[in-house]
Protein backbone atom coordinates (compact mmCIF):
# COMPACT_ATOMS: atom_id res chain seq x y z
CA UNK A 1 0.00 0.00 0.00
CA UNK A 2 0.61 3.44 -0.71
CA UNK A 3 0.84 6.07 2.34
CA UNK A 4 1.99 9.69 3.26
CA UNK A 5 3.06 10.92 6.64
CA UNK A 6 3.49 14.99 6.56
CA UNK A 7 6.27 15.60 9.14
CA UNK A 8 8.77 18.58 7.86
CA UNK A 9 9.27 17.19 4.43
CA UNK A 10 6.84 14.46 2.84
CA UNK A 11 7.99 10.93 3.11
CA UNK A 12 6.29 7.98 1.04
CA UNK A 13 6.17 4.32 1.09
CA UNK A 14 5.74 2.37 -1.76
CA UNK A 15 4.16 4.87 -4.22
CA UNK A 16 7.37 6.14 -6.11
CA UNK A 17 7.07 9.87 -6.70
CA UNK A 18 6.58 12.49 -3.90
CA UNK A 19 5.45 14.90 -6.19
CA UNK A 20 1.96 13.36 -7.36
CA UNK A 21 1.69 13.46 -3.23
CA UNK A 22 2.99 16.49 -2.37
CA UNK A 23 0.31 19.41 -1.35
CA UNK A 24 3.16 21.82 -2.27
CA UNK A 25 3.29 21.35 -6.06
CA UNK A 26 0.70 22.57 -8.22
CA UNK A 27 -0.69 19.15 -10.32
CA UNK A 28 -1.43 18.59 -13.93
CA UNK A 29 -3.24 15.07 -14.08
CA UNK A 30 -4.80 15.27 -17.60
CA UNK A 31 -3.59 16.99 -20.90
CA UNK A 32 -4.08 20.43 -20.57
CA UNK A 33 -3.87 23.54 -23.43
CA UNK A 34 -2.69 26.85 -22.20
CA UNK A 35 -3.97 29.69 -24.94
CA UNK A 36 -3.47 32.60 -22.76
CA UNK A 37 -0.46 33.97 -20.78
CA UNK A 38 0.42 31.55 -18.12
CA UNK A 39 3.24 32.07 -14.83
CA UNK A 40 3.75 28.72 -13.24
CA UNK A 41 5.73 29.49 -9.98
CA UNK A 42 7.18 27.66 -7.38
CA UNK A 43 6.42 23.75 -7.95
CA UNK A 44 4.70 22.20 -10.87
CA UNK A 45 4.06 17.96 -11.23
CA UNK A 46 2.98 16.59 -14.55
CA UNK A 47 1.81 12.90 -14.23
CA UNK A 48 2.50 10.23 -16.29
CA UNK A 49 1.63 10.72 -20.20
CA UNK A 50 0.76 13.87 -19.79
CA UNK A 51 1.09 16.58 -22.54
CA UNK A 52 0.65 20.10 -22.03
CA UNK A 53 0.08 22.08 -25.14
CA UNK A 54 0.92 26.09 -25.06
CA UNK A 55 -1.22 27.30 -28.11
CA UNK A 56 -2.43 30.52 -29.71
CA UNK A 57 -0.03 32.40 -29.38
CA UNK A 58 0.24 32.02 -25.35
CA UNK A 59 3.46 32.81 -23.09
CA UNK A 60 4.24 30.53 -20.59
CA UNK A 61 6.52 31.60 -18.33
CA UNK A 62 8.69 29.13 -15.94
CA UNK A 63 10.83 31.07 -14.10
CA UNK A 64 12.65 29.89 -10.59
CA UNK A 65 10.30 26.67 -10.54
CA UNK A 66 10.62 22.86 -10.20
CA UNK A 67 8.67 21.07 -13.22
CA UNK A 68 8.65 17.90 -12.32
CA UNK A 69 7.32 15.04 -14.96
CA UNK A 70 6.08 11.94 -14.55
CA UNK A 71 6.67 8.89 -17.40
CA UNK A 72 6.54 10.20 -20.82
CA UNK A 73 5.41 13.82 -19.89
CA UNK A 74 5.80 16.75 -21.49
CA UNK A 75 5.41 19.88 -22.85
CA UNK A 76 4.51 21.25 -26.46
CA UNK A 77 4.74 24.69 -27.96
CA UNK A 78 2.44 25.52 -31.21
CA UNK A 79 1.01 27.97 -33.14
CA UNK A 80 3.49 30.86 -32.15
CA UNK A 81 3.48 30.31 -28.47
CA UNK A 82 5.92 31.31 -26.74
CA UNK A 83 8.26 29.33 -23.77
CA UNK A 84 10.45 31.77 -21.23
CA UNK A 85 12.49 29.46 -18.65
CA UNK A 86 14.96 30.94 -16.45
CA UNK A 87 16.32 29.31 -13.77
CA UNK A 88 13.92 26.23 -13.46
CA UNK A 89 14.81 22.64 -13.30
CA UNK A 90 12.60 20.33 -15.49
CA UNK A 91 12.87 16.70 -14.06
CA UNK A 92 11.28 13.08 -14.03
CA UNK A 93 9.70 12.34 -11.10
CA UNK A 94 11.82 9.72 -10.31
CA UNK A 95 15.54 9.68 -11.19
CA UNK A 96 15.46 6.36 -12.86
CA UNK A 97 12.48 7.42 -15.22
CA UNK A 98 12.77 9.43 -18.27
CA UNK A 99 9.89 12.66 -18.98
CA UNK A 100 9.53 13.03 -22.64
CA UNK A 101 10.76 16.94 -23.08
CA UNK A 102 9.68 19.83 -24.53
CA UNK A 103 8.81 20.17 -28.28
CA UNK A 104 8.37 23.23 -30.33
CA UNK A 105 6.08 22.58 -33.79
CA UNK A 106 6.90 24.91 -36.42
CA UNK A 107 3.78 25.51 -39.14
CA UNK A 108 3.92 27.26 -42.46
CA UNK A 109 2.50 30.14 -41.13
CA UNK A 110 3.92 30.28 -37.58
CA UNK A 111 6.74 29.20 -35.03
CA UNK A 112 7.43 29.06 -31.41
CA UNK A 113 9.57 31.38 -29.86
CA UNK A 114 11.42 31.48 -26.75
CA UNK A 115 14.27 32.16 -24.01
CA UNK A 116 15.57 29.30 -22.02
CA UNK A 117 18.66 30.39 -19.80
CA UNK A 118 20.04 28.82 -16.69
CA UNK A 119 18.24 25.66 -16.89
CA UNK A 120 18.61 22.35 -15.54
CA UNK A 121 17.33 19.36 -17.44
CA UNK A 122 17.26 15.97 -16.19
CA UNK A 123 16.57 12.78 -17.32
CA UNK A 124 14.61 13.84 -20.47
CA UNK A 125 14.28 11.51 -23.84
CA UNK A 126 15.03 14.58 -25.67
CA UNK A 127 14.81 18.08 -23.23
CA UNK A 128 14.66 19.89 -26.17
CA UNK A 129 13.07 19.23 -29.68
CA UNK A 130 12.40 21.63 -31.92
CA UNK A 131 10.81 20.66 -36.20
CA UNK A 132 9.08 20.93 -38.98
CA UNK A 133 7.05 18.72 -40.97
CA UNK A 134 6.79 21.02 -43.93
CA UNK A 135 9.52 23.16 -45.22
CA UNK A 136 12.43 24.31 -43.09
CA UNK A 137 11.53 26.54 -40.79
CA UNK A 138 13.19 29.51 -38.93
CA UNK A 139 12.88 29.35 -35.01
CA UNK A 140 13.94 32.49 -33.46
CA UNK A 141 14.34 31.01 -30.15
CA UNK A 142 17.86 31.26 -27.41
CA UNK A 143 19.31 28.20 -25.36
CA UNK A 144 22.24 29.83 -23.20
CA UNK A 145 24.40 28.37 -20.14
CA UNK A 146 21.98 25.43 -19.33
CA UNK A 147 22.92 21.89 -17.75
CA UNK A 148 21.50 18.95 -19.84
CA UNK A 149 22.56 15.62 -17.35
CA UNK A 150 21.18 12.11 -18.52
CA UNK A 151 19.57 13.29 -21.01
CA UNK A 152 19.53 10.88 -23.75
CA UNK A 153 19.72 13.94 -25.94
CA UNK A 154 19.84 17.30 -25.12
CA UNK A 155 18.97 19.51 -28.03
CA UNK A 156 17.25 18.31 -31.56
CA UNK A 157 16.49 20.04 -34.32
CA UNK A 158 14.85 18.65 -37.48
CA UNK A 159 14.29 20.91 -40.65
CA UNK A 160 15.13 24.04 -38.67
CA UNK A 161 17.65 27.12 -39.49
CA UNK A 162 17.76 28.74 -36.23
CA UNK A 163 18.49 32.40 -35.70
CA UNK A 164 19.77 33.21 -31.99
CA UNK A 165 22.05 31.61 -29.92
CA UNK A 166 22.62 27.76 -28.55
CA UNK A 167 25.84 28.60 -26.24
CA UNK A 168 27.06 28.03 -23.19
CA UNK A 169 25.51 24.74 -22.68
CA UNK A 170 27.11 21.45 -20.97
CA UNK A 171 25.98 18.43 -21.53
CA UNK A 172 26.75 15.32 -18.86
Amino acid sequence: GCSATAQQTLQTTGCGCQASMDPLYTKFLTNTTISTNTFWDDKIYIDDNVIITVDNGATLDITNVDVVFGRGAGIDFKNGSTLRANNSVFRPCSINEVWRGLDFYTTNSTSPTGTINECTFKNAKTAIEAYSNGTKMTLDMRITNNLFADCQKGIALSNISFIRSITGNTYM
